[in-house]
C-alpha cells in the first residue's frame, strides 16, 4: 500500500507536506472523486487516477501498485548504497560520480540497476534483502504494505534456501543432529534464539577426512525469519560452512516455476497469478 501523500510527492514531484496540502485543500482527486484523506491507500493489483486541480500526472498513467520477481546474481546488492548507480540516478548524479565512502563500493551494482526502464518507479522497494553473495529470487514492489505481510514472522512466509557447504575440511562436517537443532529453534552466537526452522540433507559426499560417514555438501533450509546472514549462521552454530546461498523460495512463489526467470539478472513483471499469491498470505498475528 502507498499512502495518497506519497502517491501525489511521487507522480507531480512535489515535496510530501506541499502534497498533503493540496489533499487538504481539496485539489486532488482519486478516480474523479475529491480525497481530503492524506492516508488513503491502494492495494496490490487495484489502479487508481489521481489528479491534481483536474491535471493528470505528467506520466498520463494511472497509478497501479507493481510486483517483481527478480533471479538476484552473485554480488549485485540488494540495498541501495550511496554513490550505486541506482542511487545516483535518484540523485540526480552522473554514474561513478562519488559521494563520499569508497568510490570502489559506490560503483558496485543493485538489484535496481536490473530493472528495466519501464518497470522502474520512485517507490520500488525490496521485500527481503539477500547478501551480496547470495543468488536467487527476490521480490521487488510499490506496497510496502505487502513487504510488511511477507517480511514479518508471525505472518508464517516460508523462505526456502539452498546451501551448498564446504566439504574441504573434515573439522566444517554438519552435526548429525542439525535438523532437530533447526526445528527446536538454533540459538546463535551471540545469543539470540531463532524460531524453528527445517533442514534437509539433500546431497553428501566422501569424508574429506577418509571417514566412513557421508559428509552433507547440500542442504535446504526453510524459515520465517530474515536475521542478518541467518542461513550461514544457524549452519555454522551446527558445525556447517557455506560456500554458496540460494533463495529459490519465498511462499507460494518457486524460482524454478518461472522459465523467464532462468538466467541470473532477469527480471519479470508479476501477474494476476502472482499477486494472488502474495495476497493468499495470512496476515501477522500477534506473537503469544
Amino acid at each position: 500500500m502507498v499512502r495518497l501523500d506519497a502517491q501525489v510527492s511521487s507522480l507531480f514531484g512535489v515535496k510530501q507536506s506541499e502534497a498533503r496540502a493540496l489533499i487538504a485543500s481539496g485539489e486532488v482527486s482519486v478516480n474523479g472523486a475529491p480525497q481530503r484523506e492524506p492516508r488513503w491507500q491502494v492495494v496490490l493489483g487495484e489502479e487508481a487516477t489521481v489528479t491534481v486541480g483536474g491535471r493528470a500526472p505528467p506520466t498520463g498513467r494511472p497509478f497501479a501498485h507493481r510486483l517483481l520477481l527478480v533471479h538476484k546474481p552473485r554480488g549485485v546488492l540488494s540495498e541501495r548504497r550511496r554513490g550505486s548507480a541506482a542511487w545516483n540516478a535518484a540523485h540526480g548524479r552522473r554514474s561513478g560520480e562519488a559521494h563520499g565512502g569508497a568510490h570502489a563500493e559506490a560503483e558496485r551494482q543493485t538489484v535496481w540497476d536490473l530493472v528495466p526502464a519501464e518497470l522502474r518507479h520512485a517507490s520500488l522497494g525490496v521485500f527481503g534483502r539477500l547478501d551480496a553473495d547470495t543468488t536467487g529470487l527476490i521480490l521487488m514492489g510499490t506496497d510496502g504494505g505487502v513487504q510488511s505481510l511477507l517480511m514479518h514472522p508471525s505472518c508464517g512466509c516460508q523462505k526456502s534456501y539452498l546451501a551448498h557447504l564446504r566439504t574441504d575440511r573434515g573439522d566444517l562436517r554438519l552435526s548429525a543432529t542439525a535438523a532437530e537443532e533447526f526445528a527446536a529453534g538454533v540459538t546463535l552466537a551471540d545469543g539470540s534464539k531463532c524460531r524453528a526452522a527445517s533442514l534437509q540433507v539433500l546431497q553428501t559426499v566422501a569424508d574429506p577426512d577418509g571417514g566412513a560417514e557421508p559428509f552433507p555438501s547440500l542442504v535446504r533450509v526453510t524459515l520465517v525469519e530474515g536475521r542478518y546472514h541467518q542461513v550461514k549462521r544457524m549452519l555454522a552454530v551446527c558445525g556447517g560452512a557455506v560456500a554458496a546461498l540460494h533463495r529459490e523460495r519465498i511462499g507460494g512463489l518457486l524460482l524454478a516455476d518461472y522459465p523467464a526467470l532462468a538466467e541470473e539478472g532477469s527480471v519479470l513483471l508479476a501477474t494476476a497469478r502472482e499477486e494472488a499469491i502474495v495476497r493468499g498470505t495470512p496476515p501477522p498475528h500477534p506473537s503469544p
